[in-house]
């Protein structure tokens, strides 16, 4: 349950964000996996600084079954 007080604080880094993205695309089209994710965290505090997956998620197509 919710309590006054208490809040979540990202700790997404908007430049480290971009690099993924950039870098897991450049991957994903040279080497045309099914799919490819990368997420990069500190080691010392677990922080998630970046998350990125391909192919995009699109709500209007959802994935086929397997």
């Amino acid at each position: 349950q919710p309590r006054d007080g208490h809040s979540v604080v990202l700790t997404i880094d908007s430049h480290l964000q971009r690099i993924t993205e950039r870098n897991l695309k450049l991957a994903f089209d040279e080497f045309r996996p099914e799919w490819a994710v990368a997420i990069v965290m500190d080691p010392k505090t677990g922080e998630v600084l970046a998350m990125a997956s391909l192919p995009d998620f699109e709500p209007a197509k959802p994935l086929p079954p397997t």
